[in-house]
């Protein structure tokens, strides 16, 4: 030890220094030897081990990361999907909206000329001397009890009811 401590001296004198000092020729039992090497292949297993460790773990994470990624577009689809059926079934229920309505209109169309072909019709009736109400109840008969009451316009106060 006298002899190391001496060579520093002795470098830092001249402007250098010593960093590392290494034995040689110094031979230790063969139980230190022995424990020495355990020591070394047991770090180095722990090594190998932790790489080992990582690289499943970062296959891991790649594997977990892919089945993220694809679930994101798995679901990405199933929206779009959706979406375009809500999209095709709302246009159909437009369709299907808009139709219904040109048939109520066409049928309010044909009702209405109906009606006024009817009414047309009954004015010229009326116009040709024919009592509206009589014909109109004539017409309509379809109660399995008629009551009729009939006033007779010649005797004033005589009213005649027919069951």
């Amino acid at each position: 030890f006298e002899l190391v401590m001496k060579s520093w001296d002795a470098a830092r004198r001249i402007g250098c220094s010593i960093n590392q000092v290494v034995f040689r020729g110094y031979k230790g039992s063969e139980q230190l030897q022995a424990m020495h090497d355990a020591a070394i292949k047991a770090r180095t297993q722990l090594r190998l081990d932790c790489e080992t460790q990582q690289q499943q773990q970062h296959i891991e994470d790649l594997n977990l990361a892919k089945t993220a990624e694809r679930s994101t577009q798995e679901a990405a689809i199933q929206f779009a999907a959706h979406e375009a059926k809500m999209r095709r079934e709302a246009a159909e229920h437009a369709a299907h909206l808009q139709q219904k309505r040109e048939e109520f209109a066409l049928e309010e169309e044909h009702t209405r000329q109906l009606d006024t072909q009817r009414v047309a019709y009954l004015r010229q009736l009326k116009s040709e001397g024919v009592d509206l109400t009589k014909y109109l109840t004539s017409q309509n008969q379809k109660s399995d009890k008629l009551v009729r009451i009939e006033t007779d316009t010649a005797n004033a106060g005589h009213t005649n009811v027919h069951v």
